[in-house]
């Protein structure tokens, strides 16, 4: 729902340290400011390692690694050289921790500011994501995530001072979101990678699955529920 405060409280109850120490983790190496509003967004990090540290989330906490050259082929499509690398095999934080991260962010999509890739873009299966609006609407963000990709847009410009006026246009479902909308809608249209929405994301634990799948005021329906019982 977008509530920065909750944010906040969730830094200041694990604590920044713990906080900035599970971000070097998975791989960010921008400065992080020890402040609670390290929770809004105020570090300068780059797409490449956001998008890294989204695919480790995915990946059960395995870090993954951005590779810009996969293989060079001819004309007649023979390849002619390939470069490979060795995924990580041990996780530097929860993979249980992972899934629920991911489970929460499945809402954003379904409820969120991220309904749009469903109601606008149409996309089918599993998905993820997160919407970021920072710094007075100068900086756009959506990270759009299934189980087998993870595309990251951040729209804005390099001056800081030029940004949106009102956060109607600023804000990362309105400026970021379509470009990521417009790409996974691309892909899953061509034959060769439309079989990617039909993979699932692996579920949490079932008594953590139970703890993430509460209702909303889930303490007001306790306190009716008390009303009722007395009643009764």
């Amino acid at each position: 729902q977008s509530l920065n405060t909750i944010s906040v409280e969730v830094l200041l109850d694990a604590g920044i340290s713990n906080f900035i120490n599970i971000a070097k983790n998975l791989g960010i190496s921008a400065d992080l400011p020890e402040y609670p509003s390290l929770a809004l967004g105020v570090a300068s990090v780059s797409l490449k390692e956001m998008v890294e540290a989204y695919a480790t989330i995915v990946n059960d906490g395995r870090p993954v690694e951005t590779r810009y050259l996969v293989e060079i082929a001819d004309s007649d499509g023979k390849v002619l050289e390939k470069f490979n690398y060795t995924p990580a095999d041990e996780s530097v934080v929860s993979a249980e921790n992972c899934r629920a991260v991911i489970n929460m962010m499945q809402a954003v999509i379904s409820d969120g500011t991220g309904t749009g890739i469903r109601t606008r873009f149409g996309i089918e299966g599993d998905f993820a994501g997160k919407t970021g609006t920072t710094q007075e609407n100068s900086d756009g963000w959506f990270i759009g995530l299934t189980p087998n990709l993870v595309t990251g847009c951040w729209v804005g410009a390099d001056d800081p001072r030029v940004h949106f006026r009102t956060i109607t246009y600023g804000q990362g479902a309105f400026m970021a979101l379509p470009i990521v909308g417009g790409f996974f809608s691309k892909a899953y249209s061509n034959p060769k990678f439309s079989n990617l929405k039909n993979s699932v994301f692996a579920p949490p634990e079932p008594e953590l699955y139970a703890m993430l799948n509460t209702p909303q005021y889930k303490e007001i329906l306790d306190i009716e529920k008390r009303e009722w019982n007395l009643a009764d």
